[in-house]
């Protein structure tokens, strides 16, 4: 940069400073944060928890838990919205859609906690439940997670 164009560029800076009344040390500075490493080590196969499901988003949390095809959803309405009443369904290898019956076939009020007893059709083998969906009267609020071992 040339000499007249650095004092031109300064006398600039310091007028619109003394313009605005800004102070140049006050001026927030943009920082920019590197993003983590990637591991370093294969943590190698997750185990999960059999049986064990959940479900979180919007306030709404959401508990699954089976023994074989039959158990209980445990729903916690934290959202500002009325819950329809709970259905779940999975999908198998097979691609076969298979719905469970949940009862009783009540809403969650906003704040309220509800526990809802949970039945697959007794011939699915437990084994074969791939993607379980969550449903809340007629939306489908997606899937849930099953539960890493120790979690």
């Amino acid at each position: 940069m040339r000499p007249r164009t650095l004092i031109v560029a300064a006398l600039s800076a310091l007028t619109l400073f003394a313009c605005t009344g800004d102070d140049p040390s006050s001026t927030p500075v943009a920082t920019t944060s590197e993003p983590p490493p990637p591991p370093t080590e294969d943590p190698g196969d997750v185990a999960f928890a059999e049986g064990e499901y959940t479900y979180e988003n919007q306030g709404v949390v959401v508990s699954l838990s089976l023994d074989g095809v039959t158990g209980t959803l445990t729903v916690e309405n934290g959202g500002e919205s009325e819950l329809g009443p709970p259905g779940l369904y999975a999908f198998t290898p097979a691609q076969e859609r298979i719905d469970a019956e949940v009862t009783p076939a009540d809403v969650t009020a906003p704040g309220d906690e509800a526990m809802f007893e949970v039945a697959f059709p007794e011939d699915l083998d437990p084994a074969d439940m791939g993607l379980v969906a969550l449903l809340f009267g007629d939306s489908n609020w997606g899937a849930l997670s099953p539960v890493p071992e120790g979690a």
